[in-house]
């Protein structure tokens, strides 16, 4: 059975998280651009660019290593490329 989400829907998620997982982050100098890194993300993740969106968030992992709104990400586009337990465990991680 092939998972897949309507696009609006992986919107709408995406954007709730970042909201959740940005509110959360403890502020420091490095938030404004946590928060451009998540925004691109997000946007390659819009425009189907996996590859990209998975060279990024493994930038921002080493960047932001206990970040759940990265690991959600990566789950997200682990799911899109249907590897569906990988995409569970970074879901396991928040």
């Amino acid at each position: 059975m092939r998972f897949r989400r309507p696009i609006p829907a992986v919107t709408l998620c995406i954007s709730l998280c970042a909201v959740h997982f940005g509110v959360a982050y403890p502020k420091q100098d490095h938030t404004a651009e946590r928060e451009q890194e998540i925004l691109r993300i997000q946007q390659l993740i819009q425009e189907h660019d996996l590859a990209e969106a998975s060279r990024k968030i493994l930038e921002a992992t080493k960047r932001y290593p206990s970040d759940a709104g990265v690991d959600n990400l990566r789950g997200i586009v682990e799911a899109q490329q249907g590897n569906y337990a990988a995409a569970e465990k970074s879901s396991a991680r928040l």
